[in-house]
């Protein structure tokens, strides 16, 4: 595999130190690829950097192997071994790249880093490591680029036929860009013209829209132009919730920055929506969102604190928890090192935890819709299960959907090169507790 990176020689070296100390900050702190960016550079806006940074995890696993193979670095040196995982890694898959002038970069690199001891041991590993178009010798979750907890995980909780095509599409960059249009009203005439004018084609699914191949620039340009941008199967999961009267009232407890949200009232244009979440930036930011839904008044609270005023409010509730997110590792390959399997059981109870809490807020005969955005049992099927089983009137509804599975609480959405992985599924409240 080769990918096409335009790089300044000139500023290679910074770009480099950047990089080694963005996997630093990754692995170190578990933050995501854009808040190591930001603590590194104290700018927002780094566009090749966190190219070159989302490259680099996409295939982290089998270099650091590699280049631990090859030399033995110190843990307080730990970003001179940053550096040389993402130094081997662009040689090896980089086009428009002079090795020996990027050599030269990655051992001036050191300084850069406070490092320069080790600036002879970086032109030394290298010169002499020719990297070949396979690693050979690998371990399987090695071969296929992620932590062997992941790998385990995957095994135990994915069919077998749908291992390989997760695994590979976990390699790519996504190809693929989905939208929908930023407020009520899908169908109409207006919405389809508008989306031909800016390239956008139908994806198959009512009020989505689909391009391939765009440039942030283009990107921008569609969503100034009042489109928002978002994984196909975010705009399937709301459009699963059964329809509501006019005037229903829906609960969204976990919704920002809002996506859902919207994606539901495109498809439901006469209910009301209360959108919540924990803290004052993420209702900010879902307000912002959601500014063209006049449906819709927001509430900053903990969905995991049960608030008697609101028992059976509400005639549908949304419940997208707050998960691992192992679904979109395409996009967001840094999620492969951020979660871990001792935070599985964690997220399990949380979302068992906000199930539990707002399931008094629904109206007897009304809906929960609840879904995720990661593929493991642990936090689907089995939180589902056990809210089931302490809440003897919380009926599982079957769910299907063309782009998903059933499974045995509801449906799975495997990621593959045309959507992100997501779960969903469907609860009823019944009116007479012994029904």
């Amino acid at each position: 595999m080769s990918i096409s990176l335009c790089i300044n020689m000139s500023n290679l070296a910074q770009n480099l130190a950047q990089t080694a100390l963005s996997l630093d900050q990754i692995f170190t702190h578990r933050q995501h690829t854009k808040d190591a960016i930001k603590q590194v550079t104290r700018s927002d806006h780094n566009p090749m950097l966190y190219s070159v940074c989302q490259d680099t995890l996409r295939f982290y696993p089998s270099y650091e192997a590699w280049v631990s193979q090859n030399c033995k670095i110190k843990h307080k040196d730990r970003v001179i071994f940053y550096l040389l995982v993402t130094a081997v890694f662009q040689l090896h898959h980089y086009k428009k790249i002079s090795k020996n002038q990027f050599i030269h970069s990655a051992a001036e690199s050191c300084r850069l880093l406070r490092k320069s001891s080790a600036k002879h041991l970086v032109y030394a590993v290298l010169k002499k490591i020719s990297p070949p178009s396979t690693l050979p010798g690998l371990a399987p979750h090695l071969q296929v680029n992620v932590p062997f907890w992941l790998f385990k995980s995957i095994e135990e909780s994915v069919p077998e036929q749908h291992q390989k095509e997760i695994f590979n599409t976990w390699s790519k960059k996504p190809s693929i860009q989905h939208f929908r249009i930023n407020k009520p009203n899908t169908l109409d005439s207006v919405t389809q013209q508008e989306a031909a004018d800016l390239g956008l084609k139908p994806s198959g699914v009512t009020g989505c829209f689909q391009a391939e191949a765009l440039s942030r620039q283009q990107t921008s340009l569609i969503i100034e132009a009042g489109w928002y941008a978002q994984n196909i199967v975010n705009q399937v999961i709301p459009s699963l919730l059964p329809q509501l009267g006019k005037g229903a009232k829906v609960l969204d407890c976990c919704a920002a920055p809002g996506g859902k949200t919207g994606a539901l009232i495109n498809h439901q244009t006469e209910i009301h929506v209360t959108a919540c979440d924990k803290s004052e930036d993420k209702v900010a930011k879902t307000r912002d969102n959601l500014k063209h839904y006049p449906q819709t008044n927001f509430l900053v609270m903990d969905a995991t604190v049960p608030n008697a005023k609101f028992n059976q409010s509400f005639d549908a509730i949304l419940v997208d928890a707050p998960c691992s997110a192992l679904g979109t590792i395409q996009k967001h390959p840094d999620v492969k090192f951020i979660q871990s399997k001792e935070n599985q059981p964690l997220l399990s109870t949380q979302q068992t935890i906000i199930l539990s809490s707002v399931w008094p807020y629904l109206k007897p005969g009304g809906y929960l819709l609840y879904s995720t955005c990661t593929i493991t049992k642990e936090e689907n099927d089995q939180v589902i299960a056990k809210h089931t089983r302490n809440h003897p009137e919380a009926k599982v509804i079957p769910l299907n959907h063309p782009r998903a599975e059933p499974t045995l609480h509801g449906i799975i959405f495997y990621p593959n090169m045309e959507q992100d992985g997501g779960y969903a599924s469907l609860l009823q409240k019944s009116v007479d507790r012994s029904q």
